[in-house]
């Protein structure tokens, strides 16, 4: 699953932190997609991580719920 995306870039899908790892090398090429499939539990952890390793997450709000929604 790839596209092409604002800038340039290639998308990559992510259903768990270990993918984050594959972009590392790559952040400059590749943006992370979180999977439809995926929890918000895990999602919190991609989002995370992804801050870390400064992976740059297209989706990176969707299924989150801010403070102020609960």
């Amino acid at each position: 699953y790839q596209r092409r995306v604002h800038g340039g870039f290639k998308t990559f899908r992510i259903h768990n932190v270990k993918d984050l790892e594959m972009l590392l090398m790559h952040n400059r090429r590749y943006k992370a997609v979180i999977a439809h499939a995926v929890g918000a539990k895990k999602r919190q952890a991609i989002v995370k991580r992804g801050e870390e390793l400064d992976i740059k997450i297209v989706n990176r709000k969707a299924r989150l719920r801010t403070e102020e929604n609960e």
